[in-house]
């Protein structure tokens, strides 16, 4: 029998850190070092200072932009999964950026 959403979180356990789901900086580093500031601050429509003030802290992110970062980070993970043409990828987006 499949379980449904529902009933598998009821069996989820209780959360050591529940902050830790809704941190972003772990996510922006690593989309920082695969990238560059500069390439991810194109890639998420903000300037490559707001990406470093952002990864260093000095910036708090808006809800739009934790959105974009989740959705960046989600769809490169899933490309890295499925190809493995992702580092061309990777260099391509580089030399887009502006």
């Amino acid at each position: 029998m499949t379980k449904t959403w529902p009933s598998l979180l009821n069996e989820l356990p209780s959360m050591v850190d529940p902050h830790a789901l809704t941190d972003m900086k772990p996510l922006l580093e690593r989309l920082k070092l695969a990238f560059g500031a500069r390439p991810l601050g194109y890639l998420l429509d903000i300037t490559p200072d707001a990406a470093a003030r952002c990864v260093n802290g000095k910036q708090i992110m808006n809800n739009e932009m934790k959105k974009q970062v989740i959705s960046l980070h989600n769809l490169l993970a899933a490309c890295c999964t499925l190809c493995a043409g992702c580092c061309r990828s990777m260099a391509y987006w580089k030399r887009a950026a502006p």
